[in-house]
């Protein structure tokens, strides 16, 4: 994904889901927003694929490629400092 196909959302999520996010993402060496949006995308064109497999005429999105590293983990096309900006 780049800043051209991107659009910005506030979501609200459980805090044990957000922590479970910031610590997959540090294992990773990521911003925690990058492992979120991935988890997003798949899970969106898996269910596409569900659609498909029962006749629907939704095409599955496309998946994104980010280059690799040496331990295979994905790779963000660009890299951001977090926002520490909070929303009620």
């Amino acid at each position: 994904m780049n800043k051209k196909s991107s659009v910005q959302i506030a979501i609200r999520l459980p805090q044990a889901d957000l922590d479970q996010a910031r610590k997959l993402a540090e294992r990773k060496g990521l911003g925690y927003q990058t492992p979120l949006k991935m988890l997003l995308h798949e899970g969106l064109a898996r269910e596409a694929r569900r659609s498909l497999s029962s006749r629907a005429s939704v095409p599955p999105p496309a998946i994104p490629q980010y280059p690799q590293t040496a331990e295979s983990e994905p790779t963000p096309p660009e890299t951001r400092p977090e926002s520490p900006t909070r929303h009620p």
